[in-house]
C-alpha cells in the first residue's frame, strides 16, 4: 500500500541523490576553471619572458601592448574567480542546510511509518477483514495521484534550468503518451512538454 509515510520514504532518498549530485557537480566545475586559469597564467608568463623586450623599448613595440591586453584580461578572469568561488560557498551552504533538513525528516517519517501501520491494523480489525479496506484503496489513488503531482513538479523545475534536458523529455514523453493512449492517462508534465491541451487531456477531465 502506497501511504503518505512512503512517500517521504520515497522523497528523502530522491533528495540525497541529487544533493550529491549537485555538490559534485559545483566542486567539478569551479576546479575545471581553476585549471583553465591557472593554463592561461602560465602562457601569459612564457609570452611575457618570449616577447620582452630590451630595457628602455618597452612602450615602444606591440608586444608591449599585448602583454598589458593580457594583463586586464588576467585581471578580468580572477575577479570572475572570485565570484565563482562566492558562488560555490553559497551553494555548499546550501547542500548542508538541505542534507541536515533530510536527517531531521527521518525521526518523524519513523514515527508516521509506525503510526500508519497502527492506524491500519486498527481499521482492519473493526472491519474483520485482513485484505486492503476501500478507505485504504482510495487513500492509495490519492496518495499516487499526488506523487506524480510532485515528480511532475521537480521535472518541470529541472527542465526550466536545463533546456537540453527539456528536449530529451520532450521527445521521451512523446513515446511514452503512444504507449499510454490505450488507458487514457497523460500526466500534466507531459502534456507540457507536447504542447497545449489535447483530447486526451479533456477526455481526463
Amino acid at each position: 500500500m502506497v501511504t503518505h509515510s512512503s512517500i517521504l520514504a520515497w522523497r528523502i532518498p530522491w533528495m540525497e541523490k541529487p544533493v550529491f549530485n549537485f555538490s559534485f557537480h559545483v566542486s567539478a566545475e569551479f576546479h575545471e576553471r581553476l585549471s583553465k586559469i591557472d593554463k592561461l597564467k602560465n602562457r601569459y608568463e612564457i609570452l611575457t619572458v618570449v616577447m620582452l623586450p630590451p630595457e628602455g623599448e618597452e612602450e615602444k613595440t606591440q608586444a608591449y601592448y599585448v602583454i598589458k591586453s593580457m594583463e586586464n584580461t588576467l585581471t578580468v578572469i580572477e575577479h570572475l574567480t572570485n565570484n565563482v568561488k562566492e558562488k560555490v560557498r553559497e551553494k555548499q551552504a546550501y547542500v548542508l542546510q538541505l542534507k541536515r533538513e533530510t536527517e531531521e525528516q527521518k525521526p518523524k517519517l519513523e514515527r508516521v511509518t509506525k503510526q500508519c501501520a497502527k492506524l491500519t491494523k486498527e481499521v482492519r480489525l473493526l472491519k474483520d477483514t485482513k485484505d486492503e479496506t476501500l478507505e485504504e484503496q482510495d487513500i492509495k489513488l490519492r496518495e499516487v495521484k499526488q506523487l506524480h503531482k510532485i515528480i511532475d513538479e521537480m521535472l518541470v523545475d529541472i527542465t526550466q534550468e536545463n533546456a537540453e534536458i527539456s528536449v530529451i523529455l520532450q521527445t521521451y514523453f512523446q513515446q511514452k503518451t503512444a504507449e499510454r493512449k490505450e488507458n487514457r492517462y497523460v500526466s500534466t508534465v507531459e502534456l507540457k512538454f507536447l504542447g497545449g491541451h489535447s483530447d486526451l487531456e479533456r477526455s481526463q477531465t
